[in-house]
């Protein structure tokens, strides 16, 4: 029998792939990072590009950024007052205040009293201002209810602020108190009111406020008389003292509210006639009136004291005001200005800013846009000081601002904790804080951010003596947040919005409505669903409509960065241009956040999207349609909305959900606004009217950089999108396949008989001593006879051969054959050499084999066709997560793939843990080669392509040591992996053949091997993202996320891994003995095995790639497997041989 030749007499040949001269590893280096370097590139410039583009900067209608950004006409002239009561030896420059002579936290003499707070109802900033300084609040007042002085009806004025309101009061009951105002409006020409002659008027109405101040929990009620000048005092009285006792009887506290002049103070029983007495102690002129103080200093100072003199103290709260009134020129009404107002209307005109040195209040004037004169009186923190610093404060019941609606914000530094001394004042109302609101300025359902807050200062002048302020300079003006809504809407007209499209499903559908229609809309697009549908977005432009930016991936732009904000407006943006030709600078929100912010920390969104040049589209019909009321309900809110005059703007959906309601109820919507005689308008008939709104620009010179990077993104997540399929449905073929034939394997019968020939057995070693005498061992308790059992020592630095030597040395079938370290490879072409028998098992020193196993192996070379036989390798140790699914691994791939390739004559390896072969064929076939890493898979393919068949021995079990460590195990399947690729690369010869070796399973180690292990990722990360967005999606309505392409994803990734654990459900059905409880762990194979693993494919295939060799890097063995476990041999079935004796064999063979 010739055996393989000696290693000398054999040509050199170098290892598959293996480049000694690294010529490849340099090119692929090198063309790597060029690659790497170019997309860095690309990646940087992009991202780089769209955080530097930007739209054309607008000239705003209303108030210029140029003006509020700086100030206008500079710095505000300012005059000091000079003359009486201020001069230079009585008075002090308290500059040095400005560099914090008062300590945020400096604790200071005061004179405390209850703070009353006036909050009109209609007023956003006066809610915002109350729930800011809420801790210096003692009581709430707010306008409740009208009371018609003719009649005495009630007349609720519900405020979307209402309900802002008492959650403030609610969140601090207790320590605050609430306290309704109804005021009484007497008509022009009613003389004498009926109420106040009428008992049972008065009855009727006192019931109705009862009831009011129970219903609403309130401490008490107002009534506030300013309205009912025209009616005598001595009428008043009966109904105050009636009113009081009504309320007192439910508990209620009765409150009063006049000015400091009302001649109901001047009645005898003035002090008996209600709990509380809130004087407003300032003017409000009205029309035809000049420009005049609204509360000169020695006014308020003779007032109050006459007051004080005839009412009890306890029971008086003094008003001080804080508002301002403007008189223009050829107007004979002055208007309403709060504190902010009047800043901003100086920064943007210029102005004088001056204490009048007689009324110590704030006047101001200046000329407008228009040629208009101002002329305007001011109570600001200055006056209040001035007013609260002659108060007997101790003795009142409190004080009152009024009104809390964007006030001068240095009075609450005075009212809280107390007044301060005058010293201590001056230091405090110097520094001027920001308004705590966002000031609204026009009309309309366009939204841009004019300026940011801005913080103020001033330099105060105090008269010493009289421990007044008396001057101010204004070194920098505060300002408000402003907000300016312009959109100069035709009458009975709105404008249409789609939001989260484009969709594939309803869009088309609404625009083919909107076509019939002949009528225009705006589509607030998503870019992430422009890059899945740009021919839709062209669609729309083409067809006449408008673009708007929704962001690119509809974050809840409160919850991220302002960069990331940026990079949403830009990359949509340029999308859009890319797509369409055309820019837009109409932007709406996600999830309408922000739409009409409150504070400036809510309006920063706003700020930017202002500084990027945007326009914020409001909302201000919503048709709910997001909730899927029902198409009918959609139209009746929209129509009734824009009938009502609620606004001008719908907000409709066209993607985000199932709009099925949408696109039903859009026909309808269309039909009723044009029978009640409302026009649906664009947004470019509302553009030619302002010149800050640009739907639709035609871009000149089209951005090639942005339009080529997103349609490399377009098609690279298309080409993802297609590759996850494919995997998916590749891998479901393949198991589906493969189950089929080994199906059909297991019902074959093998006919081969009785085992006969005899058999040696190669146990190759390295460095085993830990592991050697429990695989001889169990080889020696074979329940078939063996010639010899060869032990090739290759070399080994430890010491297995003497290991060997002193348990098995007395044993003759033992031989144990030393050489120089040459490799598995060699070691076993030498056991070959010394071998005679026309069968060998070679296993793996680790190994430890059942005792029928070679029994089972060895039958089946009755058969001559047969050239080798595979055995049934088992983890022994299966002790942690890693291995038990290594012993998954093995039992479907030895159960499932083993088979089925039985079938086609094409199993690719023989493992070296246990396998047969005959002598001849592996001598036919060259034997075991040096050229991959992988010599008994090589030698296997070797003797399919010499005509031999190799089948598998399910019974011939084989337990192995595996890796217990990441480390290991990665380092072990490096080995497997480009061995096997070496395998395909050496023998793609096959293929030519027609040999099912080369045209099935070398294709198939190829593709599932090495091609889709390298792309598995690919599926992970398509289903994450897809899992966000179906997420997203069931967030909107379930059937939504049912009839979108994510599903699909979902069904697909949730088969594949159902079809894992079928497979293994299944391999393990063929073992009926194996351990079932392993099989739940199937399904972690997908989140952590499948992931390593794709680590070991991309090193094997780089290495493959660059020629760069990968060793043996032999793994650490730890002899965990417990023979007797591992086995599971009854008595009948073993038997016993000691490792430091032989024991006879029946047969009569030593």
């Amino acid at each position: 029998m010739k055996s393989p030749k000696d290693k000398k007499n054999k040509p050199k040949t170098k290892p598959v792939f293996f480049d000694p001269t690294s010529h490849r590893f340099v090119f692929f280096s090198v063309l790597s990072g060029v690659f790497l370097v170019f997309v860095a590139v690309w990646f940087v410039s992009f991202m780089v590009h769209l955080h530097q583009s930007e739209l054309p900067s607008q000239n705003w209608d209303a108030v210029s950024n140029e003006a509020a950004n700086s100030g206008a006409a500079g710095s505000p002239r300012v005059s000091g007052i000079e003359g009486e009561g201020a001069t230079t030896s009585s008075s002090q420059l308290w500059t040095d205040a400005l560099e914090g002579a008062v300590a945020p936290d400096e604790t200071y003499a005061v004179q405390k009293t209850k703070v009353h707070a006036f909050v009109p109802s209609w007023s956003l900033a006066g809610v915002v201002e109350a729930r800011t300084n809420i801790e210096a609040i003692d009581v709430l007042l707010s306008d409740w209810v009208t009371i018609d002085g003719a009649t005495g009806s009630v007349t609720n004025h519900p405020s979307p602020y209402r309900d802002k309101l008492l959650n403030l009061w609610e969140v601090n009951k207790g320590r605050v108190g609430f306290l309704p105002i109804a005021r009484i409006e007497v008509p022009q020409e009613t003389a004498q009111s009926n109420l106040f002659t009428s008992v049972a008027l008065q009855t009727d109405l006192i019931a109705a406020l009862k009831s009011l101040a129970v219903s609403e929990g309130a401490d008490g009620l107002c009534v506030d008389l300013s309205g009912a000048f025209r009616i005598a005092a001595q009428d008043l009285t009966g109904f105050a003292t009636a009113l009081r006792a009504g309320l007192n009887k439910v508990g209620k506290d009765s409150c009063l509210i006049a000015g400091v002049d009302h001649a109901l103070w001047d009645q005898p029983n003035a002090a008996d006639l209600a709990d509380k007495m809130i004087v407003l102690a300032f003017n409000e002129p009205g029309p035809f009136s000049g420009p005049e103080p609204l509360a000169p200093q020695a006014w308020f100072e003779e007032k109050v004291s006459k007051l004080l003199a005839d009412l009890p103290a306890d029971k008086v709260v003094i008003a001080i005001g804080g508002f301002g009134m403007d008189w223009i020129s050829a107007r004979s009404e002055p208007s309403y200005l709060n504190y902010f107002d009047v800043t901003e209307a100086v920064l943007s005109h210029g102005g004088t800013i001056r204490i009048d040195n007689d009324a110590l209040n704030t006047e101001v004037r200046f000329l407008d846009d228009k040629g208009q004169r101002h002329h305007i009186w001011l109570l600001d923190a200055l006056s209040a000081h001035n007013q609260l610093s002659r108060l007997p404060l101790s003795e009142l019941d409190g004080v009152a601002l009024w009104p809390v609606t964007g006030g001068d914000p240095g009075v609450w530094k005075i009212v809280s904790p107390g007044l301060p001394e005058p010293e201590v004042a001056l230091g405090l109302l110097q520094r001027i804080s920001a308004a705590p609101y966002v000031r609204y300025v026009g009309a309309g359902p366009f939204l841009t951010g004019n300026n940011s807050a801005a913080t103020g200062r001033r330099v105060l002048q105090l008269d010493q003596e009289r421990g007044l302020i008396v001057e101010a300079t204004y070194l920098d003006l505060p300002r408000a947040f402003t907000v300016t809504q312009s959109g100069d809407m035709p009458d009975r007209s709105v404008i249409l919005t789609f939001d989260d499209g484009p969709s594939a499903k309803y869009t088309p559908a609404i625009l083919d409505i909107l076509k019939e229609h002949d009528v225009p809309a705006v589509f607030f697009v998503i870019g992430t669903r422009v890059q899945q549908h740009p021919e839709i977005a062209r669609r729309i432009v083409d067809e006449g409509h408008e673009l708007g930016v929704h962001t690119f991936f509809h974050p809840n732009i409160a919850e991220i960065s302002d960069f990331r904000l940026k990079l949403e407006l830009h990359a949509s943006q340029e999308l859009i241009e890319s797509v369409s030709g055309k820019s837009t600078n109409l932007f709406r929100a996600p999830y309408g956040f922000d739409e009409n912010p409150e504070t400036p920390k809510e309006a920063r969104v706003l700020s930017l999207l202002s500084d990027e040049n945007y326009v914020v589209v409001g909302i201000e019909i919503d048709s709910t349609d997001w909730m899927r009321p029902g198409a009918e309900e959609i139209v009746g809110t929209v129509t009734s909305r824009a009938e009502a005059d609620q606004g001008n703007v719908v907000l409709l959906h066209d993607a985000g959900g199932d709009r099925e309601q949408t696109v039903k109820a859009l026909p309808k919507i269309i039909q009723s606004l044009k029978d009640a005689g409302i026009s649906i308008v664009s947004v470019a008939s509302v553009a030619s009217h302002d010149s800050s709104i640009q739907p639709g620009r035609v871009v000149e010179d089209g951005d090639q950089m942005s339009g080529l990077s997103f349609l490399l993104i377009r098609s690279l997540k298309s080409a993802v999108t297609a590759a996850f399929f494919v995997l998916i449905t590749a891998g479901v073929f393949r198991s589906l396949t493969v189950l089929v034939l080994a199906l059909i394997k297991e019902r074959r019968v093998h006919k081969g008989g009785e085992p006969i020939l005899p058999v040696s057995v190669l146990i190759p070693a390295y460095c085993e001593e830990t592991v050697i005498v429990k695989s001889i061992t169990s080889v020696l308790q074979s329940t078939y006879p063996i010639a010899q059992v060869i032990v090739i020592d290759d070399g080994s630095t430890d010491d297995t051969a003497q290991v060997v030597s002193d348990h098995f040395g007395a044993d003759p079938r033992i031989r144990l054959i030393r050489q120089d370290n040459q490799g598995k490879a060699e070691a076993l072409n030498t056991g070959i050499r010394h071998i005679d028998t026309p069968v060998f098992v070679a296993i793996d020193a680790d190994t430890i084999i059942a005792p029928e196993a070679i029994g089972e192996l060895v039958k089946h070379f009755n058969d001559p066709e047969i050239g080798a036989v595979a055995g049934n390798v088992k983890v022994g140790n299966r002790r942690n997560l890693l291995t038990r699914l290594q012993a998954i691994e093995y039992i479907s791939a030895q159960n499932l793939d083993r088979r089925a390739y039985e079938v086609l004559n094409g199993i690719m390896v023989v493992p070296g843990s246990i396998g047969a072969w005959r002598t001849e064929a592996v001598i036919t076939s060259g034997g075991y080669t040096t050229q991959t890493l992988v010599e008994d898979a090589d030698l296997t393919v070797s003797v399919i392509r010499n005509d031999f068949r190799v089948v598998y021995e399910p019974a011939a079990h084989a337990f192995t040591e595996a890796p217990e460590t990441i480390r290991q195990w990665m380092r072990q399947r490096l080995r497997w992996h480009f061995g096997m690729l070496q395998i395909a690369w050496k023998h793609k010869g096959a293929f030519l053949e027609r040999r099912a070796v080369g045209l099935v399973s070398i294709p198939d180690l190829f593709l599932f091997g090495a091609v889709f292990s390298l792309f598995a990722p690919i599926a992970d990360l398509v289903m994450i993202f897809n899992l966000f967005a179906l997420f997203e999606l069931l967030s909107d309505g379930s059937r939504a996320a049912l009839q979108s392409s994510s599903i699909l994803v979902a069904i697909g990734y949730v088969a594949y891994l159902l079809s894992d654990l079928v497979l293994a459900t299944i391999a393990f059905g063929l073992e009926p003995k194996e351990d079932k409880r392993l099989l739940p762990w199937v399904l972690t194979q997908r989140f952590f095995y499948r992931q390593i693993y794709w680590m070991v494919a991309l090193r094997s295939i780089a290495r493959a790639v660059t020629g760069r060799f990968t060793g043996w890097r032999k793994i650490t063995r730890t002899s965990s497997i417990d023979l007797k476990s591992a086995l599971e041999l009854s008595r009948a079935q073993a038997r016993v041989v000691h490792v430091d004796k032989v024991a006879e064999d029946p047969r009569g063979q030593a």
